[in-house]
């Protein structure tokens, strides 16, 4: 099997094995950096880990995505991490910038059709390609995010003590750390 040297490889491939009653010594892995698409061209491979848009490209060519991050709902979450000391001297840009993601996740969703082109072209596929990448994506809006966010963060605290177990078992996680004040809801924009 391919799979990129990631910590999000290595926990795709974990839970993949487990929910297939396999173990990591019943298959060989083969670690690839970069184009996913390119390394299974490359021929020597009988599965892959590959992320979007590669998926796409690669069912195009016949392949059959047999598990995903779907199966594994709040485990596997996009963040956003930043240095306490950033948090003292940047607040302002941070601010910026949180609120850009929202503008930016707000007009994908009120004009689908032409962000669907926009994000093709900043991704170099196929307008057809990028609409398909984001199907089924759950990206949670500001909302969700200060409920999620908000102490005690029940939810996001259990997924990183997961992820963290999950990265011990491959020596990439220090035992599982105290998760005390690492989330915050505090830069997210005003609902209303």
């Amino acid at each position: 099997m391919g799979a990129e040297d990631t910590a999000l490889s290595m926990v795709m491939l974990n839970r993949a094995l487990f929910s297939a009653g396999l173990a990591r010594d019943d298959i060989e892995v083969v670690h690839f950096t970069g184009d996913a698409v390119a390394t299974w061209n490359a021929g020597g491979l009988d599965a892959i880990l590959a992320y979007q848009p590669a998926i796409q490209q690669l069912r195009s060519q016949g392949l059959v995505t047999v598990f995903d991050s779907r199966e594994l709902p709040f485990l596997i979450t996009d963040v956003l991490a930043v240095r306490r000391e950033a948090l003292r001297t940047s607040a302002a840009a941070l601010h910026r910038l949180v609120d850009g993601h929202f503008a930016v996740q707000q007009q994908w969703r009120a004009d689908p059709l032409n962000s669907n082109y926009q994000l093709a072209s900043f991704l170099g596929v196929d307008v057809q390609i990028a609409r398909e990448v984001f199907r089924g994506i759950n990206v949670p809006n500001a909302q969700f995010n200060r409920q999620y966010l908000t102490a005690p963060a029940a939810e996001l605290t259990a997924a990183a003590q997961t992820l963290c177990t999950i990265l011990a078992e491959e020596g990439q996680c220090s035992p599982v750390p105290n998760f005390d004040r690492l989330f915050s809801a505090a830069y997210l924009p005003e609902t209303r």
